[in-house]
């Protein structure tokens, strides 16, 4: 049996045209989408010209599948500066309003900045920024 080049995505809400499908009921049979990816390029493709048995499937379980930007360099943005700091309930707060506006903007993963700061805010922004890594890195759409 050969191995497939592709990776079949299946059941995305696939944004399209400026649109977003709402969720589709989990008693509706059938994928809801196919999307192939080639594994050589990275790149959305029309598939293999017939079904393969070794293809990979991910079920993306009915998550939006759409393109999106990734923001390398945030300073801070919408009134929020990585530097300013008070507690870490509200420094996680702020993070997580950047990356709700972020999405809006079609940003789908950003790096927060920390620029040239003392010791003593460095010490203390840093293990908050890092904690959040994980939430920065994933979408804000689902």
């Amino acid at each position: 049996m050969a191995v497939s080049n592709f990776i079949q995505l299946v059941n995305a809400r696939v944004y399209q045209d400026g649109y977003i499908p709402p969720p589709r009921p989990e008693s509706t049979p059938g994928p809801l989408s196919r999307i192939f990816v080639d594994r050589d390029t990275g790149l959305i493709s029309r598939g293999p010209a017939s079904a393969i048995d070794a293809m990979e499937t991910i079920d993306l379980e009915n998550r939006i599948l759409a393109p999106a930007f990734l923001e390398l360099q945030t300073n801070g943005c919408v009134g929020v500066h990585f530097t300013q700091y008070t507690c870490d309930e509200e420094y996680l707060a702020n993070l997580e309003k950047v990356g709700r506006w972020m999405a809006t903007k079609g940003v789908g993963g950003w790096w927060a900045t920390i620029p040239t700061v003392s010791k003593e805010v460095y010490r203390k922004v840093k293990p908050n920024t890092f904690s959040f890594l994980p939430r920065l890195i994933s979408p804000f759409l689902a």
